[in-house]
């Protein structure tokens, strides 16, 4: 199960080791040019979606194919298509 540390966007697994970080600079420039509400709804988007889909790859292991996959699959799912191209 991987777990999202919100207060430093790390994500680590069970075991706990750590997957992914997004950069400091990066959060600080998204918490200072977006509103409360935005950085709120990303983070739960990063949390219930990307993270359960993608949090055991690399960045760099995921491809476009990837991407379409999970649209595709969001999709079949009953998402509204105009949320799962945001997700």
């Amino acid at each position: 199960m991987l777990e999202l540390r919100a207060e430093a966007f790390v994500v680590v697994d069970s075991d706990g080791n750590e997957k992914a970080r997004l950069a400091c600079d990066e959060r600080v420039y998204a918490e200072a040019n977006n509103k409360y509400s935005t950085v709120v709804s990303k983070r739960q988007i990063l949390k219930n979606h990307l993270l359960p889909a993608f949090g055991r790859w690399k960045l760099e292991q995921i491809c476009l194919r990837d991407i379409e996959t999970y649209k595709a699959a969001k999709l079949a799912e009953g998402l509204a298509p105009s949320r799962s191209t945001t997700t």
